[in-house]
């Protein structure tokens, strides 16, 4: 069995993976309160499915860019049960998950009314960081945050998860600008 941990937006992610299958999916609020409710929220979620930790081989997550803090409660979380069990660790990108088919531009929000802004039309690394974002319309479509995020995206984005050893959130390998 595998779970998915997404704690780098203003929403709370936790899917049950079995055979690339998406078998439980919740999608929680924040109200920034990510750090103090995380391992409660995984608890509840594991024992409303009857999984227990210890049926968890491969943890997924998100590396950000996202919340600082975000971004650090599911890495902690991952690196530590790493540190006391051999399981497997699958990772991708806040941009890789959220781009989906049609949308120019994904933003994802961080402190007060910024954004980490990536443009779809230009693929290339980075990103920049904004405080107003472009008004969609339908030639410029876009998605902020996870608007548009289910179990099926999920579904859709498991393969383009690459495996690692340990979590390392984005935010310590790119300088932004």
């Amino acid at each position: 069995m595998k779970l998915f941990i997404d704690t780098s937006n203003k929403k709370f992610i936790l899917a049950l993976i079995n055979d690339l299958e998406v078998i439980s999916f919740e999608m929680k609020d924040t109200n920034n309160n990510v750090a103090k409710m995380a391992n409660k929220w995984i608890e509840q979620f594991l024992k409303k499915n009857k999984v227990k930790l210890s049926d968890i081989d491969t943890f997924y997550t998100t590396i950000g860019p996202g919340s600082f803090t975000g971004v650090k409660v599911s890495a902690n979380i991952i690196n530590t049960i790493k540190l006391t069990r051999d399981i497997g660790i699958e990772v991708i990108n806040t941009f890789e998950l959220l781009n989906m088919t049609g949308v120019d531009w994904i933003a994802i929000p961080f402190g007060k009314s910024k954004h980490y802004l990536k443009w779809n039309k230009i693929w290339k690394p980075g990103f920049k960081t904004v405080t107003e974002l472009p008004e969609p319309n339908e030639k410029i479509v876009g998605i902020i945050g996870y608007e548009h995020f289910d179990a099926k995206e999920l579904q859709k984005k498991l393969h383009k998860f690459k495996t690692v050893n340990k979590v390392e959130p984005i935010y310590a390998k790119i300088n932004y600008k």
